[in-house]
């Protein structure tokens, strides 16, 4: 398990393997080799394997292999 710069709040489990960075993690469990990366996650379960970037997830259930990336767009001038 890597906790960088992480947070695990009230009832929150990250299992072996899994790697929370820069990440806030209340009331869920993420299970094994699943990556959070820059993200707040409440009230949630994230699968084996699955992979969140940048995302506010509330009452999610975030299935294997999937990987839910939000980026941030900027227009051109």
């Amino acid at each position: 398990m890597i906790i960088e710069g992480s947070e695990l709040k009230t009832n929150a489990h990250a299992l072996s393997g899994a790697e929370l960075h820069n990440a806030t993690i209340d009331n869920s469990v993420v299970f094994d080799n699943a990556t959070i990366e820059d993200s707040e996650i409440d009230h949630s379960l994230i699968d084996c394997d699955a992979r969140v970037k940048s995302a506010e997830l509330d009452e999610a259930l975030v299935g294997e292999p999937t990987q839910l990336i939000s980026e941030e767009r900027v227009a051109d001038d």
